[in-house]
């Protein structure tokens, strides 16, 4: 069994809809969601039953701050023979998350809804204290109410071209690692 974990329902969704969109799997697979980064310490069994059966494991999260201190911190919380390999959103090389990916991604025909959150941004933020500018989870549900689409995490439609450009380099990327994954 190929175990796959993810740090929310959001990274679970997206995940699993590239793998069926662009038909990758070949070998049985889960989709665990850990709950957040430092929680995954709570799944070691989990990662040694999987390895004890001859599986594989796999983390797939978000790099936030700094990639190279985020997969330190992972390998010091679960020992280094139990994992296969890290992959840290956006692009496994640069600080950011899950939600700067799926900014990147947004269907180009909808930059007109990007450009006016980003001056709803600037606005908020010329207010000062105590206001707070919304964050990027905040610009992907906005995207999505405003194009009238599901944006819950756990039912986004992420095969949703009008939504998002499947195309683009960063998820063909993914989409190499992810099919390296399930070989």
């Amino acid at each position: 069994m190929i175990n796959i974990f993810v740090e929310g329902d959001n990274d679970r969704n997206f995940v699993g809809t590239l793998i069926k969109h662009f038909n990758i799997t070949q070998n049985p697979y889960k989709i665990i969601c850990t709950d957040g980064w430092e929680k995954i310490k709570f799944l070691k069994n989990t990662f040694q039953l999987n390895k004890d059966l001859g599986g594989e494991n796999y983390i797939i999260f978000d790099a936030d701050n700094n990639p190279v201190q985020r997969r330190n911190e992972i390998l010091s919380l679960i020992n280094t023979p139990l994992i296969d390999d890290i992959f840290l959103f956006p692009n496994n090389t640069t600080n950011g998350n899950i939600e700067s990916l799926l900014i990147q991604i947004m269907n180009p025909i909808q930059n007109t809804i990007n450009n006016c959150f980003d001056n709803y941004r600037v606005c908020i933020g010329s207010l000062g204290a105590p206001y707070q500018v919304p964050d990027d989870k905040s610009k992907v549900f906005a995207y999505l109410s405003a194009l009238g689409k599901e944006y819950n995490v756990k039912s986004r439609n992420y095969s949703d071209l009008d939504a998002w450009n499947l195309s683009h380099k960063l998820i063909q990327g993914f989409v190499i690692y992810l099919q390296g994954v399930l070989k």
